[in-house]
């Protein structure tokens, strides 16, 4: 049976996480609504704007890091779901997981705001998190 603080754990940092991809959203609607600049007729009738077939450019940027955390996060929740049920170290959870939501909040600001190295940076070490999470499952699995 998985363990109730690594299972809350997980549960916060999955909300907070969701909140940060619909905040990015957020922010690609609101760049869109400020220029009045829309890619669909029905939303630029609606909100008074004109049909573009390019989008402004932090919209750009907004589903840029959109698709990004969605090619990372998704797979950390689920090594980090199977961590939780393979009962590995409690503390691990908070620490990974805690820096892994950390790391990608601080990923999508760099990726905002177009700063390196730290958009790298902050990358990198949420994916290092990814893969102790796994080195994790397999130690548990397949050792203890």
């Amino acid at each position: 049976m998985e363990s109730p603080i690594a299972l809350k754990i997980y549960a916060v940092c999955c909300i907070i996480l969701f909140l940060k991809i619909f905040a990015l959203g957020m922010v690609q609607g609101a760049s869109r609504a400020k220029n009045k600049v829309f890619m669909k007729p029905e939303d630029a009738k609606m909100a008074g704007g004109v049909v573009s077939t390019s989008d402004t450019p932090m919209a750009i940027t907004a589903g840029n890091a959109i698709k990004n955390d969605l090619e990372n996060i998704p797979m950390f929740l689920f090594l980090a779901l199977v961590y939780v049920m393979t009962n590995c170290w409690d503390r691990g959870s908070l620490i990974y997981f805690s820096i892994f939501t950390f790391a990608r909040i601080m990923h999508s600001v760099c990726f905002l705001k177009a700063i390196q190295p730290w958009r790298s940076i902050f990358y990198g070490i949420a994916l290092l998190m990814t893969f102790i999470v796994s080195g994790h499952i397999l130690y548990r699995i397949f050792i203890r």
